[in-house]
């Protein structure tokens, strides 16, 4: 069993630059009007509706 934690990132800075990394492979998501969250004309279904939050996973056993 992998054991860790999960925390929301909120720093701007980090959501923009994920936001362009993730629009250079091809998913055309942006920034929300919060500036915390992402959003997109698109994701798979699962998702939910956005805004959707970033989340920083750090592993402690895999």
């Amino acid at each position: 069993m992998a054991e860790g934690t999960a925390e929301v990132v909120t720093d701007r800075d980090t959501i923009a630059r994920l936001a362009a990394v993730r629009a250079e492979g091809g998913w055309p998501c942006e920034v929300d009007k919060t500036g915390t969250a992402l959003t997109a004309p698109f994701s798979a279904p699962s998702a939910g509706t956005p805004p959707w939050s970033v989340h920083r996973v750090t592993s402690q056993s895999a």
